[in-house]
C-alpha cells in the first residue's frame, strides 16, 4: 500500500496547527477588535488592537517560518508550502511596511484621525489594504490547512 505524504501524521498535525493560527487571527481581527472599538475610546482601542495584532503576527510568522523550513528543507517538499510562503510574505509586508506607515500617520495626529484630518484618505486607504491583506492571509492559511487535512487539491466549481 502506497502512503500519500499528506496522510502522514506530521501533515495532519501541521494542518491542525495552521487552523489554530487561523482561529487566532479571526478571533483578534473579527471578534476582539470590534468589541474594543465599541467599548473603549477610539485612540485607546486602536493602541490595544495594534498591540494584539503585533503579538499575533509574531506568533503566526514564527509558526509559518518553522513550518516552511520543515517542509522545504527537512522533507524536501517546497511545493507543499506555496500558500504558507505567500501568507508569510504578505504578513511581513503588513507588519514591516503598512503597519509602520499607519503608526507614523497616527503619530502625526496625536488627537486622533477623523474624517476631517488631512491624512484621513491615506490612512483609510492603508487601513483598507491592511484589512484585505489580513483576510487574504486567513484565506490562504485556511486553504492550505484544508488541502493538507483532506489530502487533495480543492478545485473550485468541480473542474
Amino acid at each position: 500500500m502506497k502512503t500519500n505524504d499528506t496522510q502522514l501524521p506530521y501533515f495532519k498535525l501541521a494542518s491542525v496547527w495552521v487552523m489554530a493560527l487561523v482561529s487566532l487571527l479571526v478571533t483578534i481581527g473579527y471578534l476582539v477588535t470590534p468589541i474594543l472599538f465599541s467599548a473603549l475610546p477610539q485612540h485607546q482601542a486602536g493602541e490595544l488592537a495594534g498591540l494584539l495584532f503585533n503579538v499575533a503576527s509574531l506568533i503566526v510568522s514564527g509558526s509559518l517560518f518553522l513550518l516552511i523550513a520543515f517542509y522545504a528543507f527537512y522533507k524536501k517538499k517546497p511545493k507543499n508550502v506555496k500558500s504558507l510562503g505567500l501568507s508569510l510574505g504578505l504578513l511581513m509586508t503588513l507588519r514591516f511596511w503598512i503597519s509602520p506607515w499607519m503608526a507614523e500617520i497616527k503619530a502625526h495626529n496625536p488627537l486622533g484621525i477623523d474624517h476631517n484630518s488631512a491624512d484621513w484618505s491615506l490612512f483609510a486607504s492603508l487601513h483598507g489594504a491592511y484589512q484585505m491583506g489580513y483576510l487574504s492571509i486567513i484565506l490562504l492559511l485556511l486553504y492550505w490547512s484544508l488541502k493538507t487535512l483532506f489530502g487533495r487539491v480543492i478545485k473550485p466549481f468541480n473542474k
